[in-house]
């Protein structure tokens, strides 16, 4: 894998600051290039190499991050037959300005969608696999319990600050 240049991550860097700084305020669809780019101190065309869009690089984000969750639950079904949640909840220390974001009530997230797809359908397996004479309706409705529950939880524990 490539490394990005120091002076790439610091310019990207800024602009994510400065995005989820708007983000705490407003909703995405009025946050504007110029918004994110006056907020970072950074030229509009700078902004241009690297995103199309607020929207595109709300998205950018959001795929980097989801592929350090996914990376972390492959890695821990390696290790144990069932996931480790913990390793979701170091990631979302580590981007606590964006997760905030994502487990907003409010904010309906594709990579949490995502996220709650991949866990569910893990759970499914391994419920079925402990209680296979469980019907297909009752298995859906344990796992969206422990899938919401789960983002319930943590909804919590970043709204009182990690």
């Amino acid at each position: 894998m490539i490394q990005e240049d120091r002076r790439i991550r610091k310019t990207k860097n800024a602009l994510i600051k400065s995005l989820m700084i708007l983000l705490n305020n407003r909703d995405i669809k009025n946050v504007t290039v110029t918004d994110i780019c006056v907020n970072a101190d950074i030229n509009r065309s700078t902004f241009y190499q690297y995103y199309n869009n607020p929207f595109d690089m709300l998205e950018q984000i959001e795929e980097t991050i989801f592929k350090d969750f996914i990376n972390k639950w492959e890695k821990s079904k390696i290790d144990s037959e069932i996931p480790d949640i913990s390793e979701w909840l170091e990631i979302i220390y580590t981007n606590q300005s964006y997760c905030k974001l994502i487990f907003r009530k409010t904010y309906h997230s594709k990579m949490l969608i995502k996220l709650l797809s991949i866990s569910d359908y893990e759970f499914q397996k391994n419920i079925k696999s402990m209680y296979p004479n469980l019907e297909k309706r009752e298995v859906e409705y344990i796992c969206d319990f422990c899938s919401y529950g789960t983002v319930a939880i943590i909804t919590k524990w970043i709204d009182e600050g990690l």
